[in-house]
């Protein structure tokens, strides 16, 4: 069963050693460290968690909420969630944790933040993540960022 757990002393090494397989690094996918780093920065509005089966660390989940606003995520306001990075470890794949952990969140977005929209961004080529999202009832706001080939997404709840 998934289940999400605070990133602490007795996990934070095991959290950093998360990857992801090598053809999605072109995916904009950042690292743990990278996460926890925005997690500090904006740790008022931030909530890392490490991702758990039962007791097998599969993965991180980096959520946060008043960060971005309308001038990144077209409809967004300061209190809509934002599931900013997630990923599921590359031993972990394909078995259905990323799956179980959206849907985590998404529960944990609305009873424990009210929710009512859920915005993330998906690579343009990461089409895994794209029909994961989509699967789920996420839809796109805009184009391809012609930055970063980010796309952003919403649910509404």
């Amino acid at each position: 069963m998934i289940k999400f757990m605070d990133v602490n002393k007795n996990n934070l090494y095991k959290c950093l050693s998360l990857d992801i397989n090598d053809n999605q690094k072109s995916f904009l996918v950042e690292g743990v460290s990278i996460s926890l780093a925005k997690a500090w920065v904006w740790y008022q509005k931030s909530y890392p968690f490490a991702i758990y089966n039962d007791d097998e660390l599969v993965g991180f989940i980096l959520m946060c909420k008043g960060v971005f606003t309308e001038a990144n995520f077209i409809g967004m306001s300061e209190n809509d969630p934002l599931i900013w990075e997630f990923m599921i470890d590359k031993k972990y794949q394909g078995k259905g944790f990323g799956r179980a952990a959206i849907q985590c969140a998404i529960d944990w977005l609305k009873n424990i933040h009210n929710a009512k929209k859920i915005f993330t961004s998906v690579h343009k080529d990461n089409k895994v993540a794209i029909n994961l999202y989509k699967s789920f009832g996420f839809e796109f706001t805009s184009g391809i960022a012609e930055s970063d080939g980010e796309m952003d997404m919403l649910l509404v709840l």
